[in-house]
């Protein structure tokens, strides 16, 4: 009865070993290939934050910054908005983040909206590039 029991405990645990090594097999081919995925997106997540003290809110795009510093300065509620283009595309402009120290308000403004003088002149810095968004034409061909 011994040898049995040792038996079915011994092609249990081969069969254990086998299907452990099969699933981190699994697992290290699914995180390669979705590291892989994420370095060839063309899209990048846009988050909004709202700053409870302050009530402002921020658009961030991707990684622009950590959660973490963002959550220490009093942001939360963090809301997934769209997705955008982290390269140029055909017909797409870029968007720039601009920062005003004096109201503490982000803005989020296209290349050619305003120049950065104007931009300046109106109390903004740290100008930084976010995303690139699509242009549509409201005109009919």
């Amino acid at each position: 009865m011994k040898d049995f029991i040792y038996c079915v405990w011994v092609l249990n645990y081969k069969q254990m070993k086998k299907c452990g090594l099969m699933t981190i097999t699994a697992l290290a081919i699914l995180f390669a290939a979705n590291s892989c995925f994420a370095k060839k997106s063309k899209h990048i997540p846009v988050y909004r934050w709202y700053n409870v003290q302050s009530q402002q809110y921020i658009t961030v795009a991707g990684n622009e910054f950590n959660d973490r510093e963002l959550i220490s300065n009093g942001w939360a509620c963090k809301t997934f908005l769209y997705n955008r283009y982290n390269k140029a595309a055909p017909n797409s402009i870029a968007i720039y983040s601009w920062y005003n120290p004096v109201n503490n308000n982000y803005i989020s403004v296209p290349g050619n909206e305003f120049t950065d003088e104007q931009m300046t002149k109106s109390g903004y810095e740290n100008k930084h590039f976010q995303y690139y968004a699509l242009i549509y034409s409201s005109k009919k061909a």
